[in-house]
Protein backbone atom coordinates (compact mmCIF):
# COMPACT_ATOMS: atom_id res chain seq x y z
CA UNK A 1 0.00 0.00 0.00
CA UNK A 2 2.46 2.48 1.21
CA UNK A 3 4.94 1.87 -1.69
CA UNK A 4 1.84 2.07 -4.10
CA UNK A 5 0.99 5.52 -2.47
CA UNK A 6 4.38 6.66 -3.06
CA UNK A 7 4.56 5.78 -6.97
CA UNK A 8 1.46 7.89 -7.29
CA UNK A 9 3.02 10.84 -5.44
CA UNK A 10 6.29 10.24 -7.61
CA UNK A 11 3.61 10.96 -10.77
CA UNK A 12 2.33 13.76 -9.45
CA UNK A 13 5.80 14.76 -8.52
CA UNK A 14 7.32 14.35 -11.89
CA UNK A 15 4.79 15.95 -13.62
CA UNK A 16 4.97 19.17 -11.73
CA UNK A 17 8.91 18.93 -12.14
CA UNK A 18 8.46 18.77 -15.92
CA UNK A 19 5.99 21.65 -16.04
CA UNK A 20 8.50 23.92 -13.88
CA UNK A 21 11.35 22.48 -16.48
CA UNK A 22 13.49 20.88 -14.45
CA UNK A 23 15.97 18.21 -16.37
CA UNK A 24 14.64 14.46 -15.05
CA UNK A 25 17.77 12.10 -15.29
CA UNK A 26 17.16 7.93 -16.21
CA UNK A 27 20.24 6.08 -14.93
CA UNK A 28 21.72 3.65 -17.04
CA UNK A 29 22.39 0.93 -15.92
CA UNK A 30 25.88 1.24 -14.97
CA UNK A 31 25.32 4.17 -12.81
CA UNK A 32 22.18 2.61 -11.79
CA UNK A 33 24.89 -0.37 -10.31
CA UNK A 34 27.29 1.69 -8.96
CA UNK A 35 24.13 3.11 -6.90
CA UNK A 36 23.08 -0.12 -5.66
CA UNK A 37 26.35 -1.05 -4.43
CA UNK A 38 27.03 2.28 -2.60
CA UNK A 39 23.54 1.52 -0.78
CA UNK A 40 24.66 -1.85 0.01
CA UNK A 41 27.31 -0.65 1.80
CA UNK A 42 24.98 1.23 3.71
CA UNK A 43 23.04 -1.64 4.71
CA UNK A 44 26.21 -2.93 5.33
CA UNK A 45 26.61 -0.57 8.06
CA UNK A 46 23.37 -0.10 9.28
CA UNK A 47 23.43 -4.18 9.97
CA UNK A 48 26.44 -4.51 12.02
CA UNK A 49 25.26 -0.97 13.92
CA UNK A 50 22.57 -3.09 14.99
CA UNK A 51 24.31 -6.17 15.99
CA UNK A 52 26.08 -3.78 18.38
CA UNK A 53 22.70 -3.68 19.77
CA UNK A 54 21.36 -6.93 20.02
CA UNK A 55 19.19 -6.64 16.90
CA UNK A 56 19.11 -8.70 13.69
CA UNK A 57 19.30 -5.75 11.29
CA UNK A 58 20.26 -8.68 8.65
CA UNK A 59 16.70 -10.62 9.10
CA UNK A 60 15.04 -7.06 9.31
CA UNK A 61 16.42 -6.13 5.88
CA UNK A 62 16.04 -9.35 4.75
CA UNK A 63 12.14 -8.99 5.77
CA UNK A 64 12.15 -5.14 4.24
CA UNK A 65 13.56 -6.81 0.84
CA UNK A 66 10.67 -9.86 1.35
CA UNK A 67 7.91 -7.20 1.78
CA UNK A 68 9.06 -4.87 -1.20
CA UNK A 69 9.29 -7.73 -3.47
CA UNK A 70 5.61 -9.03 -2.56
CA UNK A 71 4.38 -5.55 -2.72
CA UNK A 72 5.77 -4.66 -6.11
CA UNK A 73 3.85 -4.87 -9.02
Amino acid sequence: MFGRAMDEGDKVGRAIAEKAGNNIVALDLAETQRWRRTAGTVETDWVNEMKGKNIDGAKLASEARALIAKYTK
